[in-house]
């Protein structure tokens, strides 16, 4: 299937006619001068295939660095998607760490190791479960979601043992799913632990953390919720 770059392609190719009306009559700047995308080449050795090792162990892989942030990233388990990537953000302030979709696996734990944000995909598998009637459908959904997402307190064992300071679930499946279902990340995960709303800002860094917390306790209605 289309890289990142073959995506872009075929987007600006099906919207060619809107494209040309906003570039000759109203001036508008053509995307081919505005973006510039990129494949992430995988370094040598790694051992992927994407039917059979799509998360081989290895080290993360510097992608992107400029003044401000150093990105890297590493293979995670999404299948069938393949590659499929994980990302984490080092700055002076401190680290950020984006699962992306996956299932548990060590490339996680090898990304986030003493990251200050871990945020992780969160899955409910039980009340998931339940919308299905076909049994086949049923099967094949649960199978594939169990081989390519991971559950709220398999995200908190990620984190617990990669020493995140901070675990935020994000990509809550299904949304409708009650708070406890998340909070099991709890059983698994002792450190600081939110479910943050939609366009909710979540600090990092020691003292971006404590001075979050203070202005909040100040407030009497966090930002973040903070579990």
């Amino acid at each position: 299937t289309p890289g990142v770059a073959g995506l872009v392609e075929g987007l600006l190719t099906a919207y060619a006619t809107d494209c040309n009306d906003r570039i000759f009559d109203s001036l508008a700047k053509s995307p081919v001068e505005q973006f510039e995308p990129r494949e992430i080449v995988l370094p040598q050795g790694t051992g992927f295939d994407p039917d059979t090792n799509v998360a081989p162990d290895m080290e993360p892989f510097e992608v992107f660095r400029d003044a401000n942030v150093t990105v890297s990233a590493i293979l995670v388990s999404h299948h069938p998607t393949a590659p499929a990537y994980a990302f984490r953000f080092d700055t002076e302030a401190g680290s950020v760490t984006i699962s992306g979709d996956t299932a548990p696996c060590a490339n996680m734990v090898r990304l986030s190791r003493g990251t200050d944000l871990l945020l992780h995909e969160a899955i409910n598998l039980e009340l998931l479960a339940r919308q299905y009637s076909d049994a086949q459908m049923l099967q094949a959904t649960m199978d594939h979601h169990r081989r390519a997402h991971t559950t709220a307190a398999e995200a908190g064992k990620i984190a617990d043992d990669a020493g995140a300071r901070h675990l935020a679930l994000h990509h809550l499946v299904p949304s409708y799913s009650p708070p406890e279902a998340w909070a099991e990340a709890r059983t698994t995960f002792s450190g600081m632990l939110s479910i943050p709303d939609d366009l909710d800002r979540i600090p990092f860094g020691t003292s971006a953390v404590e001075n979050s917390l203070a202005a909040a306790a100040t407030a009497g209605s966090p930002a973040v919720r903070w579990t």
